[in-house]
């Protein structure tokens, strides 16, 4: 099975393990430069926790993301994922960190910044999110399972039914049927 929306969610999946792998890197020895640097000596150690959790947040949606991207029934957390990126991103453009301006020390500050970089924040959460929605709304037709009144049949039978041949015609009807589908003769 191919699920509609393995791509949209398997190409943000890559980049998004690329980011969080170079997040962690920022996170994990972006101090020690910074500091042997001696520029940026009031670098918060905030700023590190941040991308620390961000670059692990992203590590996780991507791992998720190559895992389940093909699976029809794992889309709610792709989902939700998706939606929590999102959120981010538009975090991201309400809360700075100054981390590396010394001259406004540790604060954070809180203004809202919207230009072309950030909306292009939005891309790979939106096909992220389009491809798990596809995922959750596409239904295989090779194991739904259609009533006896539709045109449409399938070869999926929940249950094995009983049944007997007849003699004349030599139609095969359901056990609990006496008389037969075919020529009407008694069972």
């Amino acid at each position: 099975m191919k699920a509609p929306g393995k791509n949209f969610i398997k190409i943000p999946s890559i980049f998004y393990i690329i980011a969080g792998a170079g997040a962690l890197l920022i996170a994990l020895f972006g101090m020690d430069i910074i500091r042997d640097l001696g520029n940026f000596g009031n670098t918060s150690r905030g700023f590190y926790v941040y991308w620390g959790v961000i670059g692990t947040f992203y590590l996780v949606m991507g791992i998720m993301g190559i895992k389940f991207c093909n699976s029809t029934h794992k889309t709610t957390a792709l989902i939700a994922l998706a939606v929590f990126d999102m959120l981010i991103v538009v975090s991201n453009m309400y809360v700075h960190f100054p981390a590396l301006d010394s001259s406004l020390g540790n604060a954070v500050t809180f203004k809202f910044d919207f230009s072309f970089i950030t909306l292009l924040g939005f891309v790979l959460p939106a096909l992220y999110l389009i491809g798990a929605i596809k995922n959750k709304n596409y239904v295989n037709p090779t194991t739904q399972y259609y009533s006896y009144d539709d045109n449409l049949r399938s070869n999926y039978n929940p249950l094995p039914i009983a049944t007997w041949t007849c003699v004349k015609c030599k139609v095969l009807n359901e056990m609990d049927a006496n008389f037969c589908k075919g020529c009407g003769g008694h069972r």
